[in-house]
């Protein structure tokens, strides 16, 4: 996406879709959240790029169908399945479970109300 300042100069302001490119790999990170979303215990899932010690990570935001559910097994059931089906550069280093997505009053997913994760 880019813009027309005042004097006429297209700047580059950012992309519209949800691609990233992290160690030198592009990523749409709605293929990974398809994928999340494959799994059984899944009901809702986001995934960003942030910022870790060394670079930008990806991080994917889950809401489980049951609460009740361990969530360490759950996170190693889904890394596994991720690595089953996409490219290592593809799964996600962080998973952070939630019991529901953020939302804005518009009902729209509030992405800068994610909880950091821990890095």
């Amino acid at each position: 996406m880019s813009r027309r300042r005042k004097d006429g100069v297209l700047e580059y302001v950012g992309r519209v879709d949800h691609q990233v490119k992290i160690r030198g790999y592009r990523i749409e990170l709605g293929e990974i959240e398809t994928r999340l979303l494959e799994h059984p215990a899944i009901r809702e899932s986001v995934v960003l790029d942030v910022d870790g010690p060394l670079g930008k990570v990806l991080a994917a935001y889950l809401v489980p169908r049951s609460a009740t559910q361990d969530h360490e097994a759950l996170r190693d059931e889904v890394k596994s399945h991720l690595k089953s089906s996409l490219p290592d550069y593809m799964v996600p280093t962080h998973l952070v479970l939630l019991e529901a997505m953020p939302l804005t009053p518009n009902g729209k997913l509030d992405r800068k109300a994610l909880p950091a994760p821990d890095v």
